[in-house]
């Protein structure tokens, strides 16, 4: 047996008729994540502290050019968090908040246009709204739009559209001073309709209805949406469209629902669904061209006897709806174009 010496990575023994390889650096990447490994050889008369510091001292160079980096665009990512713009990879929340143990908190999505911050005044008013809700407590008075710039020329966004989530959890106190995670992120925001062939969204039904006061709020409390949505993937379409216990639409798990016939929007009448902001502006301005609003019942099969189904949300302004169930509806005319020229 022959004892060679291998300079940083110790000794190695092997027999005269083995062919032996050792790669050493070597990182490996898989589904976003990068992976590699670092050790030391052991030998007679090691030191097991020196061995220690050895290893960490091989692993220091490759993580500090990975730590806190975007990988795929090499740019490192900022958020803001409680008054402090910190590297993404450095933000930390307790594992006792009761934001991440129950969901307890809520968030804002917000679109950013070249550095145009849409409708900041009514998502921070949803915002405080959901805050005097869900923690009974007064809000906290932060300049959130010298926030939001921050965070978009810190990350490179200034020219681009971006999505911006304004994020606020309970913490682990009951009484002052209370401990609450702020959060600001971003994101570059590309539309849902980027890259597809068809000029609209497909959704099906989704077969568990849903009910609960939380969903007045944008809660982090979320796990439902997610399901729904992937669900609706898993079905082939892009969105579920959420029904009430009684059989009656209420949203979508990303958007809201607007019926349009003849002259007429109808939105649907649900006793707990997100005021969507986005859904809003859109009823204003078809107010102002000579639409009728009403907010009623409608039931999923209203949606094959009307001119046009939108759904919308704050990212992607109004959207058509293509089918319902693997159904098409009626083909869609340019309104959705006319409305996104004007909110977004």
């Amino acid at each position: 047996r022959r004892h060679i010496y291998t300079g940083s990575i110790g000794y190695i023994s092997f027999h005269d008729t083995m062919d032996l390889s050792i790669a050493i650096r070597t990182a490996t990447i898989l589904n976003g994540r990068i992976v590699f490994s670092v050790g030391g050889g052991i030998v007679f008369d090691s030191v097991p502290g020196d061995e220690y510091d050895e290893t960490l001292h091989k692993g220091q160079t490759l993580m500090e050019v990975l730590r806190g980096n975007n990988y795929s665009t090499g740019r490192q990512v900022l958020v803001w968090m409680n008054g402090t713009m910190t590297p993404e990879k450095e933000a930390r929340v307790s594992v006792y908040d009761q934001g991440l143990q129950y969901g307890y908190g809520f968030f804002e999505t917000i679109r950013v246009d070249k550095g145009e911050t849409k409708y900041l005044k009514e998502h921070i008013d949803r915002f405080y709204n959901a805050w005097r809700q869900l923690f009974s407590e007064e809000i906290p008075d932060f300049t959130w739009d010298l926030i939001i710039d921050q965070v978009i020329v810190q990350n490179g966004l200034g020219d681009e559209t971006a999505a911006v989530k304004i994020i606020a959890t309970k913490g682990d106190r009951e009484e002052p001073p209370f401990n609450h995670s702020l959060l600001v992120i971003s994101r570059p925001y590309v539309h849902r309709l980027t890259g597809k062939k068809e000029g609209g969204l497909n959704i099906v039904v989704y077969p568990k209805p849903r009910q609960t006061p939380l969903a007045d709020h944008k809660t982090l409390n979320y796990l439902y949406y997610l399901l729904a949505g992937k669900w609706a993937t898993d079905n082939g379409a892009d969105e579920a469209l959420i029904m009430n216990p009684d059989g009656t639409v209420s949203e979508t798990n990303t958007a809201n629902v607007l019926l349009i016939k003849d002259k007429t929007v109808t939105r649907p009448a649900s006793p707990h669904v997100l005021p969507g902001i986005i859904e809003q502006k859109i009823c204003e301005l078809l107010s102002e061209w000579g639409y009728g609003i009403e907010t009623r019942k409608i039931r999923p099969e209203e949606f094959h006897s009307v001119d046009q189904v939108i759904i919308s949300n704050s990212l992607m302004g109004a959207v058509p709806v293509l089918s319902l169930d693997g159904k098409k509806l009626k083909k869609p005319s340019n309104l959705c174009a006319r409305i996104n020229n004007v909110v977004l």
